[in-house]
């Protein structure tokens, strides 16, 4: 990924969780645990996690719980890896379920004892917290509404998906979320909603395909645009080793094509049948692209 879009990513990620979004908070403590663009700093990833869980997200909840059972980045105690599995258990989080459920003949009655006075102590808050911006929604439900909202367009009801708790990260059929939904339809307010809020760019579909990957395929101009102004990577390759640049220039989309070089994105990129964004927009007679790439240096 260009310099300049991880920046851009790590901005606006800063941004949102600083305005206590939970997966921005979510999404900038992964940046300090994995050190990528920032130096690795669990203390930082410590206390992002732990505002996203306090709020009653439970991949935060999750991860902090996995923190505390494995000591990296925090005391190892399993009596605050049972209270904050046992919490996101109860937002519906199937791993964290199992999960408890495995280490609960592991715990010494000291520590059932522990994790029972911290549920009595910070679980209600943390729960009533979470319900206020639910208002008692099945969260699965809110997230499914969320993702068809997106792909549709409906900026009010992303809004109100939102409001009542959905993660904007979640995934659905086909393994897709809200950004990527928008992207292949070209849902631009959607986009720049979802990503000021910290939504991440770089989830994939099964086909590991990228919101940019769908909107250069669709020739949704706007909407890559609006990714690659967010740090969207130009240069991601899905599963048959195409990376935007490459789709673009196959399916004829000038202005896309145009788009991503500026981005950054590599022109000699090669597929896994050694193709290039300009072997395939010679072979399809996509003449303006072809000379479009050329100009960046393909050859």
């Amino acid at each position: 990924m260009p310099a300049s879009a991880r920046a851009r990513t790590l901005e606006r990620l800063q941004t949102a969780a600083n305005d206590g979004f939970p997966h921005a908070q979510f999404n900038m403590a992964g940046k300090y645990l994995r050190g990528e663009d920032v130096p690795q700093d669990f203390r930082q990833a410590q206390k992002w996690l732990t505002k996203a869980a306090e709020q009653g997200y439970a991949p935060a909840q999750v991860l902090v719980g996995l923190m505390r059972l494995t000591g990296v980045g925090l005391p190892r105690d399993l009596s605050e890896t049972a209270f904050w599995w046992s919490l996101a258990a109860e937002r519906g989080n199937d791993a964290a379920k199992k999960a408890a459920e495995a280490l609960d003949p592991l715990l010494k009655p000291r520590e059932v004892v522990r994790s029972h006075q911290l549920r009595a102590q910070w679980g209600s808050l943390i729960r009533d917290l979470a319900e206020s911006a639910n208002q008692r929604s099945n969260l699965k439900s809110v997230n499914r509404d969320l993702q068809t909202a997106a792909e549709e367009g409906d900026l009010g009801a992303v809004l109100s998906m939102l409001a009542r708790g959905a993660d904007a990260d979640s995934i659905g059929e086909d393994r897709r979320n809200a950004v990527l939904n928008a992207a292949w339809r070209g849902r631009n307010q959607v986009i720049r909603l979802l990503l000021q809020r910290g939504a991440s760019t770089e989830l994939t579909d099964e086909a590991e395909r990228t919101p940019l990957l769908w909107a250069a395929i669709n020739g949704q101009t706007s909407a890559a645009t609006e990714l690659v102004a967010a740090g969207a990577n130009p240069n991601h390759r899905d599963a048959d080793g195409m990376t935007p640049l490459i789709r673009a220039a196959w399916n004829g989309h000038e202005a896309v094509v145009r788009t991503l070089i500026q981005a950054g994105a590599k022109v000699g990129a090669r597929d896994e049948t050694g193709k290039t964004a300009l072997s395939y927009a010679e072979r399809e007679g996509h003449a303006g692209i072809a000379r479009l790439l050329r100009d960046a240096g393909a050859r």
